[in-house]
C-alpha cells in the first residue's frame, strides 16, 4: 500500500510539472525578430529604388529602338511584340510601397537611435514623390 502511494505521488509530480501552458502555441517563431530596424528597412528601400528606376526605362528605350534583343540579351517578347495585359503597367505600387519603408525609417529611426537615417529617408522619399509626379 505504502509503495501504491508513492507511485501515485510520483505520477501526480510528472503530470503536474510535464507541459507549459503555452505548449499548443506552435505559431510562434522564437528565432524571428518582431520588427525590422530601420537600418535594414533603409539598405532594403535603396536596393528597391534602384531596381524600380530600370523596369520603365528599359520598357521606354525597347520601344524607342535604343536596345534591341541580342544573343546575350533577351527582352520580354509580349513587350517586345506590344502584347499587353491590363497587369503589365502596375508601375506604381511599387513606388508607393517604397515611399512606405522610407517613412518607416523616418518614424522608428529616433526609437531605434539610427537619426542618421532620417535626412537621406527624406531625401528618397521627396525622390520617389518626384517620380510619381513626372
Amino acid at each position: 500500500m505504502k509503495l501504491y502511494k508513492i507511485y501515485i505521488a510520483a505520477f501526480l509530480v510528472i503530470v503536474g510539472t510535464g507541459c507549459k501552458k503555452d505548449f499548443l502555441d506552435v505559431n510562434t517563431n522564437p528565432n524571428s525578430l518582431p520588427t525590422a530596424t530601420p537600418a535594414y528597412v533603409f539598405a532594403n528601400a535603396l536596393n528597391t529604388s534602384a531596381a524600380n528606376m530600370v523596369s520603365p526605362n528599359e520598357t521606354g528605350m525597347v520601344w524607342a529602338g535604343q536596345w534591341s534583343q541580342s544573343n546575350g540579351y533577351i527582352i520580354s517578347t509580349t513587350l517586345f511584340a506590344y502584347n499587353f495585359t491590363n497587369g503589365d503597367f502596375n508601375y506604381w505600387d511599387n513606388t508607393y510601397d517604397n515611399i512606405y519603408d522610407y517613412q518607416y525609417v523616418i518614424n522608428n529611426a529616433t526609437a531605434n537611435s539610427q537619426d542618421y537615417l532620417k535626412g537621406p529617408a527624406k531625401v528618397m522619399k521627396a525622390f520617389n514623390f518626384q517620380k510619381l509626379v513626372d
